[in-house]
């Protein structure tokens, strides 16, 4: 089994493979988000993820490219990673799990606490 280690920018995701036993770094890789298409900075992304039907899209289309790519580049299945680490500010992981933006948008900059030790991603 492996590990993965994703940092999510707003252009690109670099991505890192891990070997699980001896935790040398086997490959390393970077694709563009392909959530630019919503906006080159944070709070342009942000006002579409207010939008109801684009944040789950959104939120699909991070996971599904770092999913895709896992497998075509690395010929890794999604469930053979025992662990997966993500970094990146908080407006992408907000939108890499799905959560509410509009904390983002308008002052005091409220935003959910994200804190998370585990959490169950059925890719």
């Amino acid at each position: 089994m492996n590990r993965l280690a994703a940092d999510i920018g707003t252009t690109t995701i670099e991505l890192c493979l891990i070997d699980d036993i001896t935790g040398k770094k086997l490959d390393k890789g970077v694709l563009l988000n392909p959530q630019r298409i919503y906006g080159s900075d944070v709070i342009s992304r942000a006002k579409n993820a207010s939008r109801a039907d684009l944040a789950g899209k959104m939120c699909s289309m991070i996971r599904d490219s770092i999913q895709q790519y896992v497998t075509d580049y690395w010929s890794v299945e999604w469930r053979e990673l025992s662990l997966i680490v993500l970094s990146g500010n908080s407006l992408m992981l907000h939108l890499f799990f799905n959560l509410d933006t509009s904390g983002f948008l308008t002052a005091p900059y409220i935003v959910n606490d994200l804190i998370i030790d585990s959490y169950l991603w059925d890719g």
